[in-house]
């Protein structure tokens, strides 16, 4: 009698490793995946961020007509001499 409850609780024993083996496998393994897309997110994010602002830096630099009038040979001096704009 006492065998067969040592080979059911083995079994059941067998079983329950089992289960928890595979079932922490499967979290390990989804943090892990997890913790590589949050650090794909973050580094893309901080990538995306510099593009940003090289491309903000690059658009004022264009738009600054002001500046282009001023500093152009031509125009400047015609603005230096009439307006106050170029001051």
């Amino acid at each position: 009698m006492e065998d067969l409850l040592v080979k059911q609780l083995t079994r059941q024993l067998k079983l329950l490793n089992f289960w928890i083996t595979l079932f922490g496998t499967l979290f390990l393994v989804g943090f892990i995946i997890l913790g590589v897309l949050v650090y794909k997110l973050v580094t893309f994010t901080h990538d995306t961020t510099a593009k940003f602002d090289a491309l903000q830096q690059k658009t004022e630099q264009t738009i600054n007509v002001q500046k282009q009038l001023c500093d152009s040979k031509n125009v400047g001096s015609l603005l230096h001499k009439q307006t106050s704009i170029c001051k």
